[in-house]
C-alpha cells in the first residue's frame, strides 16, 4: 500500500493557465504532493515537457477535452483524441481504447458540464467532487458528492489549477500498489481514493462569471 497525494487536475500556460510548467512543479513540491496530473485544455505540449525536467515528481498524462456534451478528463493517455470526435460518447470509446481513465470534471456546473444523462450513458470511472477552482466551493462539493454516491462512483478532487499557487488547493489522496502512474489509474478505478481540498483564493477569472449564470438558472440564490 502506497499512500499518496495527489492533484489530478492542473493547467499550465501551454493553454489557458498563466503559469508555467516549472512554477508550477515548484509549487507542487512545496505543497508535498507526490504527484501531478497536467490536464490542459485539448494539448499534451506540458505533459511532455514535464516528464523531461521534474525527475522527482510523477507526472500523470491528461486531457481535459471540450465535447459537445461537456468537458471530460482522462488521465493515462499520451495522444489527444481526434477532433473528429465530438460526442462524450466518442471520446470515451477514444479513451477505453487507449486504457485512459474517464473522470467527469466540476459536475453540475451549467454549460461546461456532463448531465447527469450523459454520465449514466459513459459511465465514467469517477467524479470530481473537490474541485478548487468552482464557484461557492462547499455548495458544489456537497452536490457532486451526492451524485458519486448516487451513482456509484469513485470520487477525486484537483484544484483545476490555472495559476501556480492553486496548485494542491484540492487534490486526491490514492491508495495505490505502487508509485507508478498505472498503479494510480489502477487505485482510481477500483475506488481507492479520497478527495480531499478547500476553495483556492486564485480562481480563473472567467469563473466569477458563472455565478450569474446560476443565479439567471435559478440555482443559486441573487
Amino acid at each position: 500500500m502506497t499512500l499518496l497525494k495527489i492533484d489530478l487536475h492542473v493547467h499550465t500556460n501551454r493553454s489557458d493557465s498563466s503559469s508555467s510548467v516549472e512554477k508550477i512543479l515548484e509549487t507542487a513540491r512545496e505543497r508535498g504532493l507526490d504527484a501531478i496530473a497536467i490536464t490542459d485544455h485539448n494539448t499534451m505540449a506540458a505533459y511532455y515537457y514535464a516528464i523531461r525536467i521534474a525527475s522527482d515528481l510523477m507526472i500523470i498524462p491528461g486531457l481535459e477535452v471540450g465535447t459537445a456534451d461537456g468537458h471530460l478528463l482522462i488521465l493515462g493517455i499520451e495522444t489527444r483524441p481526434p477532433s473528429r470526435l465530438r460526442s462524450a460518447v466518442e471520446v470515451t470509446k477514444y479513451a477505453r481504447k487507449n486504457k485512459g481513465v474517464i473522470i467527469i470534471p466540476h459536475p453540475n456546473i451549467p454549460l461546461i458540464s456532463v448531465s447527469e444523462k450523459v454520465i449514466r450513458q459513459i459511465v465514467p470511472d469517477a467524479i470530481e467532487t473537490h474541485n478548487s477552482n468552482v464557484p461557492f466551493f462547499n455548495y458544489f462539493t456537497k452536490k457532486n458528492t451526492k451524485l458519486a454516491d448516487k451513482l456509484g462512483l469513485p470520487k477525486t478532487g484537483g484544484s483545476d489549477a490555472h495559476n501556480h499557487k492553486s496548485v494542491g488547493d484540492a487534490y486526491t489522496i490514492v491508495d495505490a500498489a505502487s508509485k507508478t502512474v498505472d498503479s494510480v489509474l489502477d487505485a482510481i478505478k477500483k475506488g481507492k481514493t479520497e478527495p480531499v481540498g478547500m476553495s483556492s483564493p486564485y480562481k480563473d477569472p472567467l469563473k466569477p462569471s458563472l455565478i450569474l449564470v446560476l443565479q439567471k438558472l435559478g440555482i443559486l440564490e441573487k
